[in-house]
């Protein structure tokens, strides 16, 4: 049974159209937060970075970045490596699924200089593809593949020299996939420096796949970018069940003064489908994210600059064969002159539903989680950011299906704390999952296809715990985090974090969630009920009489427990915090209880 949203529910038909419509409903503000069930530390004595994380099926986490050696490179003085960015390797880890290690692996490449994983990926059979960039003084920077096997064995190693043979190139790995067959696809950009005629830095867009064997399948180039002084920005990929691979950037040419959006796709032997350029007004923004729906259409998001403080939410969809389908842009209520919006990750469904989870900022300085949504090959785009008074909105608008605003919701009603949208993934029932992260508190809200709020929580890592590097969001509410561990004397390690949402506390007939039962939590429901009342945090709280829905009974039943000497209320009771023993369905936020 889904929560009854009574007067103060949104008008909307039911399925994709209206998710996350009700999270708009709720102002009680998530208190504190649920510890992780377990942390694993991986580094060593230096300094150690994790930039990302994977999961698979059995649970087991791996984990890679950049690790400080501590061997300085041949020829070197030994006291070289007390600079951070010399001496670095990739450090890669195993991790199961209570939390214990279960084998590491350093590769350093042939110069023993700078090294750092960028992207990892599992394949079907515990493989572990981690691809970055390694680094010699004396030859050019190189992309890197590493294969493990699944005891942590290096079983391959291959590099692939940017365009041009540059030195330097600072190659860098955006994105990796890896399917059943093992094999790997990554795409990644790079640049070179040209004095003459104009200084300028040459970048491209590189895309390559390896069988699982090692070998080279294809390699793929575009070299669309001449920046005054600036690298191109990490491309974006995703490989479609068939093989096909899309990949989109952003490049500024110092000459024409064109910057453009780039997205672009490969058939599944590399051959070049289409590629397409979406001028854009500066050389900033550019896209944060892809997906690809069932018909074969692609959907990127990200943020383009307007001006030197303004930046808008950018969507763009192409067809199958590269057309042009549609672009919107989202301009947040923010003063033109001081506007930042931008759109981070993307999850779309196979019938075309996109939602986009970026930034956006309020007319008052706040700053918002912003829900933008384009019906019928849908988007919906939601993100976070700071308010000038500290305080967190949710926002909700809605498109046509030729972009046309239909509404708009914000509201401060969520009660998430300060921190960054990072990650948005649907459901196999239809709803959506977002999570947020932002200092130590980490929370997660749910909400149905027909928009109620299902559940929302706050996961909390303990202090010491830094700097989130990377996510991984699953459909259960379980997520994972690799951060940086601050230790003494500037040591710093891999932090690796699961939580596993716990069934929420509530307190029975606490319907406001102040912490006891009382007179006021009848007005409460009643006020909901039939005068456009706040909806309660936990429905199962209000549910008083536990009889699986909320309705006059319940604080009817309040009443007489209070004032005529009614029977006991239904576990967990009105004194104390516990679990509800009825599966109703009813729901309840993940609140604190008090």
């Amino acid at each position: 049974m889904s929560q009854r949203l009574g007067r103060r529910s949104v008008a909307c038909t039911s399925g994709l159209p209206c998710i996350l419509a009700a999270c708009l409903l709720s102002t009680h503000p998530v208190r504190g937060g649920q510890p992780p069930d377990w942390i694993a530390f991986v580094g060593s004595p230096r300094l150690d970075i994790p930039y990302a994380i994977a999961v698979d099926p059995s649970g087991s986490v791996y984990v890679t970045g950049e690790s400080d050696g501590g061997e300085p490179p041949p020829g070197a003085p030994p006291d070289i490596c007390d600079d951070d960015d010399v001496c670095l390797d990739w450090l890669t880890a195993k991790i199961s699924a209570d939390g214990a290690e279960l084998w590491r692996a350093r590769h350093r490449g042939p110069g023993n200089s700078h090294d750092d994983a960028q992207a990892i990926g599992v394949d079907g059979e515990g493989n572990v593809l981690v691809a970055g960039r390694t680094s010699a003084p004396d030859s050019p920077d190189t992309f890197t593949v590493v294969k493990y096997a699944p005891d942590g064995a290096e079983v391959w190693v291959r590099s692939l020299v940017p365009p041009g043979g540059c030195d330097p190139c600072y190659p860098a790995v955006a994105a990796i996939s890896v399917d059943a067959p093992g094999e790997v696809t990554w795409t990644g950009t790079s640049e070179r420096f040209e004095p003459a005629p104009v200084p300028r830095y040459v970048g491209s867009f590189v895309t390559a796949r390896y069988a699982a064997d090692g070998a080279l399948l294809w390699s793929s180039v575009e070299t669309p970018a001449r920046l005054p002084g600036m690298p191109p920005l990490p491309g974006i990929q995703s490989v479609s069940g068939d093989g096909t691979v899309h990949v989109a950037g952003v490049a500024h040419d110092a000459v024409s003064g064109v910057s453009s959006i780039i997205t672009a796709a490969y058939a599944p032997d590399g051959a070049p489908l289409w590629s397409r350029r979406w001028p854009q007004p500066t050389a900033l923004g550019g896209p944060a994210a892809l997906g690809v729906d069932g018909s074969g259409a692609v959907v990127v998001a990200g943020s383009i600059q307007i001006s030197s403080t303004d930046y808008d939410f950018i969507t763009l969809k192409y067809g199958r064969g590269g057309e042009e389908l549609w672009s919107r842009r989202y301009d947040g209520p923010g003063a033109p002159e001081a506007s930042w919006d931008g759109a981070t990750a993307i999850a779309v469904s196979p019938q075309g539903a996109a939602y986009v989870i970026g930034t956006s900022q309020a007319d008052d300085g706040r700053r918002e989680l912003a829900l933008v949504k384009y019906s019928a090959s849908a988007a919906y785009v939601i993100g976070t950011s700071q308010a000038d008074d500290g305080r967190r909105e949710l926002a909700l608008v809605k498109y046509s299906a030729s972009g046309d605003e239909i509404w708009v919701r914000r509201s401060d009603a969520i009660g998430v704390p300060v921190g960054s949208a990072n990650a948005v993934i649907l459901d196999t029932d239809g709803s959506v999952l977002v999570s947020v992260t932002g200092g130590n508190l980490h929370p997660v809200f749910r909400c149905s296809p027909a928009g109620d709020l299902l559940e929302r929580r706050a996961y909390e890592s303990p202090s010491g715990i830094a700097d989130v590097r990377a996510v991984h969001l699953e459909p259960t509410g379980r997520l994972y985090l690799a951060c940086d561990a601050r230790r003494p004397y500037g040591d710093v390690d891999y932090a690796v974090l699961r939580f596993t949402p716990a069934p929420p506390e509530l307190r029975r007939g606490d319907s406001n969630a102040t912490g006891s039962v009382e007179i006021g939590d009848a007005v409460f429901t009643l006020l909901y009920l039939f005068a456009s009342g706040e909806t309660p945090a936990c429905f199962d709280a209000a549910d008083a009489n536990d009889d699986g829905s909320l309705d006059v009974s319940d604080p009817v039943a309040t009443l007489i427990y209070l004032f005529l000497g009614g029977p006991p209320m239904p576990e967990p009771g009105p004194d104390g915090c516990g679990i509800d023993p009825t599966p109703d369905g009813l729901g309840c936020l993940a609140v604190e209880c008090r």
